[in-house]
């Protein structure tokens, strides 16, 4: 049974949160699930108040880094520079994330491609990765058919924050368990033997 004390930090979060919404600012954006009521009240406080601090300063960078707001509350915390992008994007009610597939399209029926216009179409998709920061890293040997198979299968799911400029996200196929990957076949690491 909760305490009134939970009821009542329950009830400052969903307000917290109602507060924010209001302004348009979804805070799952930038906020992981906490385990308790009174560490997301902790964290959702911290949040408003970066958000009044940017609205009182001006909606600047560096005239909230001299105000003493330094490293800005969001999740994943990665990077100063990126989380200031992402904390700038958000407040101003822009897309964090972004889809390969919602931008660009699904990826064409791979039944559609000679080996020559897969090459192509896998370079294409490289280059517009490329464009926003990810670089593909999958295994050298992996065949062209199976990096496509992947990608196609792959990208429509995937949503990957906006990166700042300079910083680079690889995106090397890997689940960390090399028994069931579609890699280990063509993966060094895998032959080695040297899987975690």
């Amino acid at each position: 049974m909760k305490s009134d004390a939970v009821f009542t930090v329950e009830a400052e979060n969903r307000a917290l949160r109602e507060a924010l919404a209001a302004r348009g600012l979804a805070v799952a954006d930038v906020m992981e699930p906490l385990p308790d009521a009174g560490s997301e009240r902790r964290r959702l406080e911290e949040i408003t108040e970066w958000v009044f601090a940017w609205e009182r300063l001006g909606g600047a960078r560096h005239a909230m880094t001299a105000a003493g707001y330094k490293y800005p509350p969001v999740e994943p915390d990665f990077d100063l520079d990126n989380d200031w992008l992402l904390f700038e994007r958000w407040v101003r009610g822009r897309p964090v994330r972004w889809n390969y597939s919602r931008i660009f399209g699904p990826l064409p029926d791979p039944a559609a491609f000679d080996a020559a216009a897969l090459a192509a179409e896998l370079e294409r998709v490289r280059r517009r990765l490329a464009a926003r920061g990810v670089c593909l890293e999958l295994a050298p040997r992996l065949p062209p058919a199976t990096l496509y198979a992947w990608l196609r299968a792959t990208l429509p799911s995937l949503h990957f924050e906006y990166l700042a400029s300079g910083t680079r996200l690889h995106l090397d196929g890997c689940g960390g368990a090399c028994g069931p990957c579609f890699q280990r076949p063509w993966c060094d690491t895998a032959a080695e033997g040297t899987e975690g």
